[in-house]
């Protein structure tokens, strides 16, 4: 046999007194780990999703000093205080050298939302709507996102134009192409891995931006709904018993695929969107993955040795008792001629020793 019932035994012992401490300190190796790697992984995804707010409220900062600026252009004002159509070729050429990437077209609008000139595809969608609202604003305004036939997915913005004394004669509108502007800042996939994205919903929970991925429904087709997205929007809903949100602003929870994510989130109350941030759990917890495996493997090795040092040790031992059983019977049937030779330094050896000595005295 390859233990014997020695073998067995020691081979019992060696187990529970390596292999279990062995597995004990891998599990709570593996739990502390994977709670640290959680921690990391919540603060990478909250530090992206407030990079990208950040990255989102300074867009529309610049896009407001834009519109400042040329509200505030003397061309601008005269052309709107005058009641005719006279001085618009000359306003179309400053409208012109004020063209931005950011801008598919900037418009002239009198106050009851009539456009006067306009340097780009004159989509009309909302136009007259944020024209009311600019009239009365202190700031540029900016209206919801929506797709417009020529430029795709864009946004209108205006601001008021005052004269000397502040009154509104006008209000500038532009339209934001947001493929070149916006969208970027949303699909850049910085820290996001193979399977994070970041993306905007309003308060229906309408996907405002594309997806990185190419299966996914074009924008404001269709609704998502997710915990960190009701999270994100501050809606009080009695949370699923399963969800494994952490904090305030990010936690592990089924995403809107149906597949686990660890998301953060992020809430610009002036646009009233929310900035979602996710990433599959398994890709993020792909570092436990591999210390999960050197564990086994760790392990596995474990037992092996243990099982080289068992045979080992048990043939050292079993050896001699075997021989000493064997001279012993021979001698209860009377050969006394019959020795054990053990070459051993040991108790065994010991012991075949005396047997030998009394085998001898029994002889004589």
């Amino acid at each position: 046999m390859l233990f014997g019932k020695i073998g067995r035994r020691l081979l019992s012992w060696f187990l529970l007194v390596a292999l279990i401490p062995l597995l004990f300190m891998g599990y709570q190796g593996y739990y502390f780990a994977r709670h640290a790697v959680q921690r990391e992984v919540f603060l990478h995804m909250e530090a992206v999703a407030a990079q990208k707010v950040s990255q989102i409220e300074q867009w529309f900062h610049e896009r407001s000093d834009e519109l400042l600026v040329l509200a505030s252009n003397l061309q601008v004002i005269a052309a709107c205080m005058r009641s005719d159509s006279s001085g618009l070729h000359d306003l179309t050429l400053v409208l012109e050298s004020y063209r931005a990437r950011a801008f598919a077209s900037y418009c002239i609008c009198a106050t009851t939302g009539e456009m006067l000139v306009c340097n780009g595809p004159s989509d009309m969608t909302g136009c007259r709507e944020i024209c009311q609202t600019a009239r009365d604003a202190r700031e540029p305004v900016f209206g919801p996102i929506h797709a417009a036939p020529a430029i795709g997915l864009s946004m209108k913005a205006a601001c008021a134009v005052r004269d000397s004394a502040g009154q509104t004669v006008g209000v500038v509108v532009t339209t934001l192409a947001l493929a070149h502007t916006l969208n970027p800042i949303i699909l850049d996939t910085t820290g996001l891995g193979h399977t994070g994205q970041a993306y905007l919903v309003d308060m229906e929970k309408t996907m405002l931006t594309p997806s990185r991925f190419m299966n996914h429904p074009a924008p404001l087709t269709h609704k998502m709904d997710s915990e960190g997205i009701r999270k994100a929007l501050g809606e009080e809903k009695i949370q699923d018993p399963r969800s494994k949100i952490q904090n305030k602003n990010a936690g592990v929870y089924t995403g809107f695929e149906g597949q686990q994510v660890m998301g953060a989130w992020k809430f610009l109350p002036e646009q009233k969107w929310a900035l979602i941030a996710e990433m599959d759990a398994e890709e993020a917890f792909a570092p436990l993955a591999l210390l999960r495996r050197n564990t086994l493997l760790m392990a596995l090795l474990m037992l092996g040795v243990i099982a080289v040092v068992v045979v080992v040790i048990t043939r050292t031992l079993s050896n001699p008792i075997r021989k000493l059983a064997e001279a012993s019977l021979d001698v209860s049937r009377g050969n006394l001629d019959r020795t054990v030779v053990v070459q051993l330094n040991d108790e065994l050896g010991e012991l075949a020793t005396s047997f030998n000595q009394m085998v001898h005295s029994l002889k004589e």
